[in-house]
């Protein structure tokens, strides 16, 4: 059984550049399917939008939208 979990960031992993490896764990490269998972988020994105027909503007539109709850939750002190 495998739990999945983690953070992405951006400022670690730039898109397309594999910089700070000594940050993963040695276990991440000794795993196939752990391996599988290196790719960054901003190329998920683009896959995820082609399977599933996304279009820029529906993922815009999502993001503006994420931001303004962001925005108010850190507003009402839920954050």
């Amino acid at each position: 059984m495998g739990i999945g979990g983690g953070v992405e960031s951006m400022s670690m992993f730039p898109m397309m550049a594999m910089v700070n490896v000594e940050t993963i764990a040695d276990a991440v490269f000794e795993h196939p399917e752990a391996q599988l998972c290196m790719m960054p988020m901003g190329i998920t994105s683009e896959n995820v939008a082609e399977k599933y027909g996304i279009t820029r503007e529906q993922m815009d539109a999502m993001a503006v939208e994420s931001h303004r709850k962001a925005a108010h939750a850190q507003k009402m002190g839920w954050s």
